[in-house]
């Protein structure tokens, strides 16, 4: 009895001393797909294998009446053989809520259909393993978005897995949203903030307001992987009102004190009608520039640990971009996923 004892406790200790397995991946969100060595070094050095690529948008078209791709894939270079290549598809909330019950069976053969095709000409070794679709549906369009999962997922079959993207309010109030019909869900831990609202300080990625939403995770049905952000843009705002985002925009490209004023830390006013990144901006526009830094994520990281399961998960960054990569040095992401990786099983 005593050996059996002895023998439970050695058990007991073993298991909480494993640690979950945590694997790398990256998003790509370009329509243009060249993967130049810099992308491909890195990946490398991460020892990351899987790529989530961005297949296509699909939009409504109110002339039409229908659902139609846009920003579709166009590939000049192929990814590593060796890659897990998952194919992504956005497609936006206003197509869930426009179309009719009955178009959704068409769509879901058109998507894989168009989704195949692309596959194919990127010649891998590999068969496909896995889709994602990325949609930010709502109470009203949940119904409608859950059948074209499943709709899509009858056309690849049960060997291919099914993922979807996951806001954080679709996890703290998952009773509410519902879950969707796939095998594996991918928790988007970013745009978080109010991005319209000219106060915001950082809609990428707040710290308080992520803490408020770490609800739920060890009731949530569905196995969650996690991306975190790597990327910075500007917010234009005219009349107080925001405008568009002006994607990869940085503090250099403001300096011009004939053009730019600064009005407080990461709020600059435009001084004189110009050109910035193919936008005219007119005399009186502002600007806030965000961004995510090492330090913002590792802290993000020591937040999450203690809530995320312990089952085993893939970490993803959003996104592979060249111009991103001297910011984010592999080292100091791989320290990101020992923070995360730390979590003991109780």
């Amino acid at each position: 009895m005593r050996w059996a004892c002895l023998l439970g406790l050695i058990l007991l200790s073993s298991c909480q001393g494993e640690k979950p397995t945590v694997d790398l991946g990256f998003y790509h969100w370009k329509t243009s797909f060249d993967l130049p060595q810099e992308e491909r070094l890195y990946m490398d050095s991460l020892g990351a294998s899987r790529l989530y690529l961005r297949f296509f948008d699909l939009d409504w078209d109110a002339q039409r009446q229908e659902v139609i791709p846009l920003a579709m894939l166009e590939q000049k270079a192929r990814p590593p053989k060796d890659w897990q290549v998952v194919p992504t598809i956005f497609i936006t909330n206003r197509c869930m809520l426009q179309m009719a019950d009955e178009q959704l069976p068409a769509l879901a053969d058109r998507m894989h259909r168009k989704i195949t095709d692309l596959w194919r000409k990127l010649e891998l070794t590999q068969p496909l393993q896995e889709w994602q679709l990325d949609c930010d549906w709502t109470e009203q369009s949940r119904a409608r978005y859950f059948e074209l999962l499943e709709l899509l997922g009858a056309k690849f079959g049960p060997t291919v897995t099914r993922s979807a993207t996951i806001r954080l309010h679709q996890v703290k109030y998952f009773q509410k949203t519902g879950v969707p019909p796939v095998d594996r869900g991918m928790l988007m831990c970013y745009n978080v903030g109010e991005l319209g609202q000219w106060e915001t300080e950082n809609s990428i990625l707040d710290p308080d307001i992520l803490k408020a939403y770490l609800v739920n995770f060890d009731r949530y049905p569905l196995t969650l992987d996690l991306v975190l952000p790597l990327f910075r843009w500007g917010i234009l705002f005219r009349d107080e009102r925001m405008i568009r985002l002006i994607n990869g925009l940085h503090t250099a490209q403001l300096q011009d004190t004939s053009r730019f004023e600064v009005l407080g830390p990461h709020r600059h006013l435009v001084r004189q009608g110009t050109f910035l990144e193919g936008h005219y901006l007119y005399k009186g526009d502002q600007i806030r520039l965000e961004k995510t830094d090492l330090a913002l994520l590792q802290q993000v990281s020591q937040i999450l640990q203690p809530h995320w399961p312990s089952n085993d998960y893939l970490l993803c960054f959003y996104h592979l971009d060249r111009e991103l990569l001297p910011a984010f040095p592999a080292d100091s992401l791989l320290q990101v996923k020992d923070h995360l990786q730390s979590k003991i099983p109780e």
